[in-house]
C-alpha cells in the first residue's frame, strides 16, 4: 500500500512538471508570434554592419559607420592584405565580426590595439577567390558587423 502511494506521488510530480513545461512552451510560442514582442527585440538587438572593399571604399552602410571612426587595411605587399584595423569611435565591449565576402581570406581572432582599436591579422595562406577569374580578381569585399549590447547607444 505504501509502495503504491509513493508511486502515485512520483507520477503526480512528473505529470505536474510536464504540465508546467507544456504551459511554458505555449507562452514562449505565443510570444514568438507576437508582433509587439518582436518589435521590442528588434529595437534591443542592433547589428549594424558595413560592407567595404580592399581600397577602404564603403559599398553599403547599415549604421556601422556611426560607430566606426576608421577602417585601415595594411598590406604585406601590393596585392596581399596582412591585417585590417578597425577603429571605433568609442569603446566596444565585443569585437565586431569581420568576414570576407568574395574571397576566402580568413582572419585570426581580433586583438586589441591602441585605444579602442581591434586588429584582425590575416591567417597566412588563406587567400583563394570564390570564382575563378582569367585575369586579376575583382577587389575583395568585407562585411564588418558591429555587436551592440542593449546598454550601448550609437
Amino acid at each position: 500500500m505504501k509502495l503504491l502511494k509513493n508511486i502515485g506521488m512520483i507520477l503526480g510530480v512528473i505529470v505536474s512538471i510536464l504540465v508546467v513545461i507544456g504551459l511554458m512552451d505555449k507562452r514562449i510560442e505565443n510570444k514568438l508570434h507576437d508582433p509587439e514582442f518582436i518589435s521590442k527585440v528588434a529595437d534591443e538587438v542592433k547589428l549594424p554592419f558595413v560592407i567595404f572593399d580592399e581600397n577602404n571604399s564603403v559599398v553599403v552602410d547599415n549604421g556601422a559607420m556611426n560607430i566606426i571612426e576608421k577602417i585601415s587595411i595594411n598590406r604585406k605587399d601590393r596585392r596581399n592584405i596582412s591585417e585590417i584595423i578597425i577603429t571605433p569611435k568609442k569603446y566596444l565591449a565585443i569585437a565586431p565580426i569581420l568576414e570576407s565576402l568574395d574571397s576566402k581570406i580568413e582572419f585570426q581572432d581580433p586583438i586589441r590595439g591602441n585605444k579602442f582599436d581591434f586588429i584582425y591579422k590575416r591567417v597566412e595562406g588563406t587567400v583563394t577567390w570564390v570564382n575563378n577569374y582569367a585575369s586579376t580578381p575583382p577587389k575583395s569585399k568585407f562585411r564588418l558587423q558591429v555587436i551592440m549590447l542593449p546598454k550601448e547607444k550609437i
